[in-house]
């Protein structure tokens, strides 16, 4: 159940896109031209406010701090078929690199949780050696280790890296000419500048359910394609009755056509577990020849190795702690 709900999260995170890319003209046919025109961006940038959030059954809602948004910055050659992301949250600097159908995590991002984790290990030593300095000593250690260090994390049971692999195809195969049927032109509204789609979980249904009758036989959808909507299909088909509220509201601005302003709203339960979110992502992307920068294969580390490098860092630390404060008593 968690591969199919962390695989269906992350096919959602894809398909609103792919659903809303796509012409004076309707609210709804100057909205798609305005996604049309970003279909092809490779550099994007997000800032994602949580007002809200709440997921029973996890602790990562209470690893976030409300006040703070979360920055992301990103770049996908899809020629070269690797991607760069960046993230700022909270103190944390965080990079990842996707190449080579692997997915790389930089060294530096690691480090603070795995002290994190050593720090809970040598609380048990308090009163038998001096635990602050050991963790200084500790602290030092780990980052000797894994700074400019990127380590190669198997997607495992939870997410393939042939999933990831699948971004770098020109943004989908699917006949965007149909996209603009599956949306009501009641749902576009504009105001000025600003153009506006509002979507409801009765809405979300009705696309679905749409998009299932033509994709089937649609002989310019992939293979990929027709999974990558078999996964949302399914994790929204097993989720719709639990959830009581979904409002999503996208706008965009003729005047600044790479922007994007997200509203989402949900509450109820998937997959059982309790959740309540709010938050707004606003998102800016423009064409750029950047390339992506791949770590060397002499700094990268697969999970393993990482984890003995570590384990043998805390050893250390704690065998030379101790043998300081036996030093120490012997000297009294």
């Amino acid at each position: 159940m968690k591969k199919l709900f962390k695989r269906s999260l992350l096919v959602a995170t894809l398909a609103v896109p792919m659903l809303l890319s796509g012409c004076t003209k309707s609210a709804k046919d100057e909205y798609f031209d305005l996604m049309s025109k970003n279909a092809d961006n490779n550099e994007i940038s997000m800032n994602i406010k949580l007002n809200k959030i709440d997921a029973a059954g996890s602790n990562f809602s209470e690893m976030l701090n409300t006040n703070d948004p979360i920055k992301i910055d990103g770049i996908i050659d899809r020629k070269d078929q690797a991607m760069s992301l960046n993230l700022k949250y909270n103190g944390i600097d965080a990079n990842a690199v996707i190449a080579n159908k692997e997915i790389y995590i930089n060294g530096e991002t690691v480090a603070p949780f795995i002290i994190m984790q050593g720090r809970s290990q040598i609380e048990s030593l308090n009163g038998l050696i001096d635990t602050d300095k050991l963790m200084a000593n500790l602290e030092k250690k780990i980052k000797d280790k894994l700074n400019g260090k990127y380590i190669s994390i198997d997607g495992g049971e939870d997410i393939s890296t042939e999933d990831f692999a699948s971004l770098f195809e020109t943004p989908t195969s699917f006949d965007f000419s149909k996209a603009k049927d599956y949306f009501d032109k009641e749902k576009f509204t504009k105001d000025g500048d600003k153009i506006t789609l509002k979507l409801n979980k009765d809405d979300v249904s009705k696309i679905v359910s749409d998009i299932d009758k033509d994709i089937k036989d649609d002989k310019k959808a992939s293979d990929d394609d027709k999974k990558a909507f078999e996964d949302f299909k399914k994790f929204w088909n097993q989720n719709e009755k639990n959830i009581t509220k979904f409002d999503l509201e996208t706008t965009m601005n003729t005047k600044e056509p790479s922007k994007t302003s997200n509203k989402i709203s949900i509450d109820g339960k998937l997959n059982e577990d309790k959740v309540s979110i709010d938050a707004t992502v606003d998102q800016d992307s423009k064409k750029s020849d950047k390339k992506v920068e791949k770590p060397s294969s002499s700094n990268i580390l697969t999970s393993d190795e990482a984890s003995k490098e570590v384990n043998k860092a805390i050893e250390d630390a704690i065998t030379e702690a101790a043998n300081s404060a036996k030093n120490d008593k012997d000297a009294a």
